[in-house]
């Protein structure tokens, strides 16, 4: 939505409300018109034409049916928001049966507000079967004044309408204020639980286009008895997977319809849940290696930290670079160079443990954070690595030699007890090891040159290191 110019109008009778709303929206790409209540019958003109109205109940007199009638909202697909203070649940509902799209309570936050519009103007499909479900509702209620001799039946279509209305509002807030798959599949299924009585819940998700791997997540425990049925999960037109519950009977038509929704919704979510984690994962990833980048390679060394100064468990830290890479770059080109270090990075992955973290640092530079090690037991890994990088024939059309200098350090010899002193430790060693000749590893203890010697590179490269 971010990409498109989206018409919106504000009413709101505060000014600097109004403002801050129009500004935060501009600033977005969105076209922006501002309406004091109190001239909206005066100054609107119903031909006008609006994707989303933020309209602040609070600040007049108007109802949600009569703002709708001024602007002809009826013959729109337009998306209405309520802006009020902190309202009831049932004032909520009202607002819904009425003709509001979404409730958000005061102070609005940009964000905020954002995420409403961009979900509510591009799940159309589901605001407008709610709204047909809450105009059923009033039909149903306009039949009952017509018509006694249907009160008790409608009254009891009405009261399950209501309770839909409120249960689908209820699991959109659950499940949208969450990115993480199993925690929506575990929400939809403590409120399935509760409505319909749900017994077990499964959500399967196929291979995405982008590479996506399959994926499913099952909550609850079946009866032999229960009846299982499996609804298609869908969004922008395009299959998703499946979600499969298991009851203790066999449910209604009314009910299926409602499973409908629920799936929409449900797909919806861990549409946008699966979106992000990928997000997620490219952001933390370095475009050419494929190695943890530099950012995300701080943020869990500060992880580790927090386990080292809790548990007083070892951790160590290598830094290292290739050796005289300009010339690689120089003499072959950067091309060359790219392959080069694509293919140390591919080494990297298989010369660590699982539970070692390989980022690159920059440019020509690496590092690895290796949990429960001390820096002379990481010099076997390093040492691994140094041989591997020496015997390795790299794939890029050329005969290149290449070697590595290392600098290691540990916790055991922090004065300060800060991952930024880690870092420098691993730093001076590794400028040490350059200094000494290159080619070699430097352990951070009073720069004493550690002499290599060769490593049995029999079996696994990266076998776990014993303690």
């Amino acid at each position: 939505m971010s990409d498109m110019r989206t018409r919106i109008l504000v009413v709101e009778k505060d000014g600097s409300v109004a403002e801050e709303i129009r500004s935060y929206l501009v600033s977005k790409g969105h076209q922006v018109e501002i309406l004091d209540p109190d001239s909206l019958r005066n100054e609107i003109d119903s031909s006008d034409s609006y994707e989303a109205v933020l309209f602040a109940e609070d600040s007049c007199s108007l109802s949600v049916p009569e703002l709708r009638r001024i602007l002809d909202l009826d013959q729109k697909s337009t998306f209405l928001v309520l802006l009020g203070v902190d309202p009831e649940i049932d004032r909520v509902v009202d607002a819904m049966l009425e003709g509001a799209h979404a409730y958000l309570t005061k102070p609005v936050s940009g964000y905020r507000l954002q995420g409403v519009l961009e979900k509510g103007l591009e799940n159309k499909g589901i605001l407008q079967e709610i709204m047909q479900m809450a105009t059923q509702v009033q039909e149903s209620n306009r039949r009952l004044q017509k018509n006694k001799r249907t009160l008790i039946r409608e009254k009891r279509q009405l009261e399950r309408r209501t309770q839909q209305l409120r249960f689908l509002h209820e699991l959109s807030l659950a499940i949208n204020g969450s990115l993480d798959r199993q925690q929506i599949v575990k929400q939809v299924f403590v409120k399935l639980q509760d409505e319909l009585q749900v017994n077990w819940c499964r959500a399967h998700l196929s291979s995405g286009e982008n590479g996506e791997s399959p994926w499913q997540y099952a909550v609850g425990v079946p009866e032999e008895t229960d009846e299982r049925v499996t609804f298609s999960l869908g969004a922008g037109g395009k299959p998703m997977g499946t979600m499969e519950v298991a009851l203790p009977a066999q449910i209604s038509g009314e009910d299926r319809q409602l499973f409908d929704t629920i799936a929409l919704q449900v797909a919806l979510a861990l549409q946008n849940a699966t979106h992000h984690a990928e997000v997620k994962r490219l952001a933390d990833r370095d475009a050419l290696t494929r190695l943890k980048n530099r950012r995300s390679f701080e943020r869990q060394l500060q992880r580790e930290f927090e386990i080292h100064r809790r548990y007083r468990e070892d951790l160590s830290l290598i830094f290292w670079d290739l050796d005289h890479f300009k010339d690689i770059n120089d003499l072959y080109g950067h091309q060359t160079g790219d392959e080069v270090l694509r293919q140390v990075g591919h080494l990297m992955q298989e010369a660590f443990r699982n539970c070692d973290y390989v980022a690159r640092w920059g440019g020509d530079e690496f590092a690895v954070i290796l949990p429960r090690t001390t820096k002379e037991q990481a010099l076997n890994s390093a040492e691994r690595l140094r041989l591997r990088l020496q015997q390795e024939k790299l794939n890029s059309g050329h005969d290149l030699k290449l070697s590595g200098s290392f600098g290691i350090a540990d916790t055991k010899s922090l004065s300060s007890g800060s991952q930024d002193e880690l870092i420098a430790m691993a730093d001076q060693a590794l400028y040490q090891a350059k200094k000494a000749g290159r080619n070699r590893i430097e352990l951070f203890q009073e720069y004493k040159h550690h002499q290599c010697q060769p490593v049995p590179l029999a079996g696994p490269i990266c076998p776990e290191i014993a303690l």
